[in-house]
């Protein structure tokens, strides 16, 4: 049996928001932790306790470092960390992340690599977050014009960055997840303080990594979506919706097997209800809608 894990953002997302809301999914903490300490890094200690957010019972979670997390310049913005935020399967609030921490700067793609390849995390656990880096380095490398493997983490090379990505990847599989889904990222508005100077919101690697997939305004003013939750979900959920909207555009007729008929017909032009591999009916949006209880019953969801 296949199972997969949603993130519906409603307060946005990031990197310990994801671990946060796997934790509180029934995710192991212990064991994840466990794994955590096999990676080649120190200095580090977790945080975890169950809060309620305006009213919501969740799971709070926090990687704290000396001289990254809590050492930020007063009346800045922290950039790619969330201090405040709570994770649960539904999430509210505002990310926040943090300022780079000067030994993380020089770390590269390799360096990264290095790290995760010496921990003792499953092949897939490696796998996983090498993807999630690698993605990260390409939208970096778009957006700063530099080759790939020249690209210096600053905020992201840093011990809790990589820690929230391993810890989503390790979460994920204690769940035994093996596909990920999320809503669109809800965007805030403003300025981010990061590493190179005040950025328009998102900034660019996340708004980078965010491209093809839906985002929605909030008129929220702050940072919603961070780099390191950008970078996870970009990399591991399965855009069904994005690769069906590119296979509509280049004029082919896509055949649906699904039982959300609200969302077919936002991103679909024609639908076909096919019985035992042969098509017994073509519908329009239209048909679909106002035939949605018939339909339903026939398809016998």
């Amino acid at each position: 049996m296949s199972i997969g894990a949603y993130f519906e953002m409603i307060g946005g997302v990031s990197g310990n928001m994801i671990f946060g809301a796997l934790v509180d999914a029934g995710a192991n903490i212990g064991h994840v932790e466990e794994m955590l300490r096999t990676i080649p890094v120190s200095g580090w200690r977790l945080e975890c306790e169950r809060v309620v957010k305006r009213g919501i019972a969740a799971t709070y979670v926090d990687f704290v470092i000396a001289g990254e997390d809590r050492d930020m310049p007063p009346n800045t913005l922290p950039y790619d960390r969330d201090v405040h935020h709570h994770g649960t399967a539904h999430h509210h609030g505002t990310a926040h992340e943090h300022k780079a921490h000067p030994d993380a700067g020089t770390r590269k793609l390799a360096d990264i690599f290095a790290i995760i390849d010496a921990s003792g995390l499953t092949e897939r656990q490696k796998e996983r977050s090498r993807a999630i880096y690698t993605r990260l380095a390409q939208a970096e490398s778009r957006v700063h014009a530099v080759p790939i493997d020249e690209i210096a983490f600053h905020e992201l090379g840093q011990i809790d960055a990589i820690l929230d990505v391993a810890a989503a990847c390790i979460a994920l599989d204690d769940l035994g997840v093996d596909q990920v889904y999320a809503s669109a990222y809800p965007v805030g508005e403003g300025r981010i303080s990061m590493f190179h100077g005040d950025y328009p919101n998102p900034p660019p690697a996340t708004a980078e990594l965010m491209r093809g997939a839906p985002t929605v305004a909030t008129g929220v003013k702050g940072e919603l979506v961070t780099t390191t939750g950008a970078a996870i979900l970009s990399t591991l959920v399965e855009r069904i919706g994005e690769l069906i909207r590119a296979m509509k555009a280049d004029g082919i007729t896509v055949l649906l097997v699904e039982q959300n008929l609200r969302f077919a017909t936002g991103v679909a032009d024609r639908h076909h209800i096919v019985d035992h591999g042969t098509v017994v009916q073509t519908l329009s949006n239209a048909d679909v809608i106002a035939r949605e209880n018939e339909i339903l019953e026939l398809l016998g969801v």
